[in-house]
């Protein structure tokens, strides 16, 4: 429901030639699994373009109900807003974008300025660029982009930590490795970690690879490393390569990150600072699947130029070179470089999809008939269309001889006088349900040891696909070929 909102600050709202101002429905940007930087910023992004829209020549923004998250921990200590003007310096807003204004939104649509919907808008608009390769950002992304100019507080602190880390003369580069603790809770972490993309090892080999990035003093890490691995931490260790350490942002203090502490030591400062470091480096390496990643290379683009920005993206064969604008995460999982290919390619993600969709179609539709089957079976319903009669000797014969030829596993017969009753209903589940689901179960079965990977199934609700645990798989399958139901 709209609910309208009467300014509090009519002289600043009437001051602008705009009657409509638009804001973020309280408590502000950031909620949820949308709580990180570039989430907020993408949402941000996409009420510029619900501003620009409005009828009449577009509508103001209300800079009061601009609120960043400071941090995404659950604890209500680190759970505060920051308002906009803490984080980004006002100097820096384009006057390409709708205007800022001091005053509340005069309208406020909890069901279209929240985080969760602003962030939907921006997939619709991502999306279509996705799949456009070709098709031109709004002129909006790049003005806002140019905005966020940390404010002095934020930006004296990554100056600070290049002075620590030697990253003071720009020679050096930024590889953004997206392997904190939290992945190992969700399908998306599970492919990655099945891929060796939770390896910070093996990343560092594909980094070594890549002989023209060798070039540096230093190698900075942006990684949150109060969450990783003592893997990671003793990869970190070893450095990038002989006389290359990689260097990176030590975790402040709990006492630093008190609910009365300053923007700059909250982790959307960390964020922010690691995005200041990596847009100044000399080349740059994120994984395609992390907004964070993708908007950095957004950023180097618009700053430096595609054939300048050094911009490359690691996967599970290595670091490869990337060239487009940080719309494209395609080859997230998987890719083989081809000789001369220039553009983006598909990736093995996308060759797993195709040799799993049959799975993701024929598996549903199996159970059903299958536990239709099942139960006509067990309840000894008549209710198959080729039951036999009860005195039809051949139908009787060739059920007595599957049964006495092949395992139960395959009839379904866990007993002896199983489906005597009804043999014509006993060889259709047979031949109908129980090959079939074997079959695919030693496809399936194949594809899991040959390839080590998991059934990947696009579920059309997310870009990038879900990963089906192979225990999932297996309790489905023995479900119904079991003697389980």
């Amino acid at each position: 429901m709209k609910l309208l909102v009467v300014s509090l600050v009519a002289a600043a709202s009437a001051s602008s030639n705009h009657t409509a101002v638009y804001g973020v429905h309280p408590p502000g940007l950031g909620a949820g699994v949308f709580s990180g930087l570039s989430n907020m910023q993408q949402c941000l992004f996409a009420l510029v373009l619900d501003a620009k829209r409005h009828p009449g020549g577009g509508a103001a923004i209300s800079l009061p109900s601009l609120r960043w998250r400071g941090s995404w921990s659950k604890a209500a200590s680190g759970s505060r807003y920051v308002p906009h003007e803490q984080v980004w310096s006002l100097d820096g807003w384009s006057s390409q974008l709708p205007p800022l204004v001091d005053a509340l939104p005069t309208i406020v649509d909890g069901n279209k300025f929240r985080t969760e919907p602003l962030f939907r808008k921006y997939n619709q608009y991502i999306s279509l660029l996705r799949k456009r390769p070709r098709y031109a950002r709004d002129a909006a992304d790049e003005a806002l982009d140019a905005s966020f100019v940390p404010t002095a507080p934020i930006l004296a602190r990554a100056d600070r930590l290049a002075t620590e880390l030697g990253l003071t003369n720009n020679n050096y580069g930024c590889l953004h490795a997206r392997m904190e603790k939290d992945l190992y809770r969700n399908f998306m972490g599970h492919k990655m970690r099945s891929l060796g993309l939770l390896n910070f090892a093996r990343l560092a080999r594909g980094l070594r690879q890549r002989t023209e990035l060798s070039g540096v003093d230093r190698v900075f890490v942006a990684i949150d490393a109060a969450h990783i691995t003592n893997d990671t931490r003793k990869g970190l260790g070893r450095g990038a390569w002989r006389g290359v350490p990689f260097v990176y942002k030590r975790p402040i203090s709990p006492e630093a990150k008190g609910p009365s502490s300053p923007v700059e030591n909250t982790l959307l400062a960390d964020a922010i600072v690691d995005r200041t470091l990596c847009v100044r480096a000399k080349w740059f390496v994120g994984w395609p699947g992390s907004t964070f990643s993708n908007q950095i290379t957004l950023s180097r683009h618009y700053a430096l130029g595609t054939n300048a920005s050094n911009n490359y993206y690691y996967n599970a064969r290595g670091v490869f070179p990337r060239l487009d604008d940080g719309r494209l995460i395609r080859d997230a999982y998987d890719r083989r470089e081809r000789p001369g290919q220039k553009s983006v390619t598909l990736d093995r993600c996308d060759e797993e999809m195709r040799h799993t969709r049959l799975l993701a179609v024929l598996l549903p539709q199996l159970c059903s008939i299958a536990a239709g089957l099942v139960a006509t079976t067990s309840r000894r319903r008549g209710h198959v269309a080729c039951r036999a009669s009860a005195d039809d000797e051949f139908v009787r014969n060739a059920w007595a001889t599957c049964k006495a030829n092949l395992p139960a596993i395959v009839t379904g017969a866990w007993d002896e006088s199983a489906g005597d009753d009804e043999p014509g209903g006993a060889l259709a589940n047979l031949a109908l349900v129980r090959l079939p689901l074997l079959a695919l179960l030693a496809y399936y079965t194949q594809y899991l040891a040959l390839d080590g990977s998991p059934l990947i199934v696009d579920f059309g609700f997310d870009d990038v696909p879900q990963v089906v645990p192979p225990g999932v798989v297996w309790t489905i399958f023995g479900l119904l070929l079991l003697p389980i139901l």
